[in-house]
């Protein structure tokens, strides 16, 4: 018998963004090395956390990764390789967050390339980039 996952829902005000931090711009190699060695830690403790997670449909991931036809539908490049199944790596790009209270539905879920992917999240016109995908959503789904 498997354990059981169970999910907590909370009211989507309630959610804080995690944001990836970044490396000082200002900083040479030789400082980020220093602060790197200062802040490793050869038995790190348990981190206590609490996070929410968004039930995903597979049908919806399923659809997506097969509607790009193994091409990114950010930049139209192929996908970087291919899973072990052999279908195109893609990854599935909810263009309105579900911790914003966005669906999960085809019509705002588009196919990318890891690249693209981290772009919209990390990129410094991640932002634009994703109102671009958005706009170019209306073409793919009506």
């Amino acid at each position: 018998m498997r354990d059981a996952i169970v999910f907590e829902l909370r009211p989507v005000s309630t959610i804080v963004e995690v944001v990836e931090g970044h490396a000082p711009v200002d900083l040479d190699l030789a400082q980020l090395r220093q602060r790197a060695f200062a802040a490793a830690n050869p038995t790190p403790g348990k981190a206590q956390s609490v996070s929410t997670v968004f039930e995903r449909s597979r049908d919806v991931r399923d659809y997506v990764v097969a509607r790009a036809k193994g091409n990114c539908e950010g930049c139209s490049q192929p996908a970087p390789f291919l899973r072990a199944n052999g279908v195109p790596y893609l990854e599935p790009h909810h263009i309105r967050r579900l911790s914003d209270g966005g669906p999960d539905d085809p019509r705002f879920v588009i196919g990318l390339c890891p690249n693209c992917h981290r772009r919209v999240h990390s990129g410094a016109d991640g932002e634009s980039f994703n109102g671009q995908l958005l706009l170019f959503m209306s073409t793919i789904e009506n």
